[in-house]
């Protein structure tokens, strides 16, 4: 059964160990950083974080930061259990989209270009999908995705 729940401390090694390969990259040509110090971070600075599990297993850890009054910044962790109940999942992500877009009139943020899955999953939630530029640590291809509340 599929469950969404506040992420808390004693997640953040759990998922990070059992991140996909394509978020840990796409984490590390971002910030430079580990998946574990980016869902420290999310913890802390996020106006809410979840995990999505399914019968405990955590599928994906999920929040937003706040960019500017009624712009946030949606983030998501993926992990290799994602398979497990992968339709499972993406309710749950139209359910907490909802959610943010409670908050936020406006909802931006970057996804690497190699990650494929992720662009697509974004496209599906309705984002629009920019060019590829340099972004990031590591100055690689990244897509700005943008999301308009509609009224």
């Amino acid at each position: 059964m599929i469950a969404i729940r506040p992420l808390q401390i004693e997640d953040i090694a759990e998922i990070a160990d059992s991140a996909r390969r394509a978020d840990v990259e796409e984490m590390m040509a971002c910030t430079g950083g580990s998946v574990c110090a980016a869902l420290s971070y999310g913890l802390q600075h996020s106006l809410r974080s979840w995990v999505i599990e399914h019968d405990g297993i955590p599928l994906a850890a999920v929040g937003d930061t706040l960019a500017a009054v009624g712009v946030g910044v949606p983030w998501m962790v993926t992990t290799n259990n994602i398979t497990i109940n992968p339709r499972g999942f993406l309710r749950a992500s139209k359910a907490v989209l909802s959610e943010q877009l409670q908050r936020h009139a406006k909802l931006t943020n970057y996804v690497d270009a190699r990650n494929t899955d992720a662009i697509r999953w974004l496209s599906w939630l309705g984002f629009t999908i920019g060019p590829a530029v340099s972004y990031g640590a590591s100055r690689l291809p990244f897509h700005e995705f943008t999301l308009i509340r509609s009224k």
